[in-house]
């Protein structure tokens, strides 16, 4: 159902991470490494909203880059940032919410970090 969803949306990056979410689930760690890829190449001709990317390098296991993202996000006022004070179903979202940066991000966007944060 993701891949016919990501067809229909043309690839649309925040639905691409949702189909992340499911190989990643399914435990193919070598086809989420290549989507990743795909992303970062996306990103470099057109614009991929930096918490998008965070959200692919989380699901790839690679936490440091997802925070750089974030900062990125948060820099550019992404308008998706704050979702992630709340849980998530999004695997990758969902395993920062244990790094107490996250935490810390929400109060410098002046937001009360959900309960479950740092």
């Amino acid at each position: 159902e993701l891949t016919r969803a990501n067809a229909d949306a043309n690839g649309l990056p925040v639905v691409f991470t949702d189909l992340m979410s499911a190989v990643a689930a399914a435990g193919d760690r070598h086809r989420v490494d290549a989507m990743l890829d795909e992303l970062i190449i996306r990103e470099r001709t057109s614009y991929v909203q930096p918490s998008t990317l965070a959200t692919a390098f989380a699901l790839a296991g690679r936490r440091e880059e997802a925070f750089v993202w974030l900062e990125r996000a948060y820099r550019e006022h992404d308008l998706l940032l704050p979702t992630f004070n709340y849980g998530s179903m999004n695997p990758g979202r969902a395993a920062l919410r244990s790094d107490p940066r996250l935490g810390q991000l929400m109060r410098r966007m002046g937001l009360e970090p959900a309960p479950d944060l740092a």
